[in-house]
């Protein structure tokens, strides 16, 4: 009797700790998801800005040369 109850608060143990691996896991994965989901954003600002730029600097260049 005894023993049955350690053995099943052992594997109950297990299982809890399992579940945080993975719940730690998931979390990990969408932190990381998040993140590039950022960068990937601030790159097409980035982008955006350097072309804009660019339209302004053959705006400038253009009505000098006339």
């Amino acid at each position: 009797m005894l023993k049955k109850k350690k053995k099943k608060k052992k594997i109950e143990k297990k299982k809890k700790i399992e579940k945080k691996k993975k719940k730690k896991e998931k979390k990990k994965k969408r932190r990381i998801e998040k993140k590039e989901k950022i960068e990937e954003k601030e790159k097409k600002e980035r982008k955006c800005q350097n072309e804009e730029d660019e339209e302004d600097l053959d705006e400038i260049i253009a009505p000098s040369q006339s």
